[in-house]
């Protein structure tokens, strides 16, 4: 009986702090709705209506997806791109070239925005090179019973 209070008790005690965190989370989105609204509308206007998708995450982050482009070079990308300098600094950027995709990450007065960026694996202008090998060591596990 004392271990399920105890499980109880953590689960609404967890319960409790999720439903704190977003009061908070709705909060700061209310004291951000403009300068979001002013960043999502700017992005909108560069996205010009293109299949890409973009949303604000629940902590203030706004997020954008561009998917099947022809390169890192484009016009629609050097467009969102040329806003995001516009409106704010580069913090990062990453290659991951197993996906051919790139991630940015922007600032915008105190809203991150996340850029992510995949290109056509035909691309003409972006091709995926090998450059080397790696090699890990993997300890390998099995289960074994008595």
């Amino acid at each position: 009986m004392k271990a399920a209070t105890a499980i109880l008790n953590r689960a609404i005690k967890n319960a409790q702090e999720n439903a704190q965190q977003a009061r908070n989370n709705v909060q700061e989105l209310k004291g951000k709705r403009r300068l979001l609204g002013r960043i999502v509308n700017a992005l909108a206007k560069s996205l010009d209506n293109q299949e890409h998708s973009m949303f604000v995450g629940t902590s203030g982050d706004v997020h954008i997806s561009m998917h099947d482009l022809s390169g890192f070079k484009c016009m629609e990308l050097e467009m969102v791109l040329n806003t995001l300098e516009n409106l704010g600094t580069a913090k990062r950027t990453k290659d991951w070239a197993e996906y051919h995709n790139r991630d940015y990450v922007y600032e915008i007065n105190g809203v991150d925005v996340f850029l992510s960026v995949y290109i056509r694996t035909d691309s003409e202008t972006c091709k995926r090179v090998a450059v080397g090998t790696k090699i890990e060591e993997r300890i390998q596990y099995e289960l074994r019973c008595s």
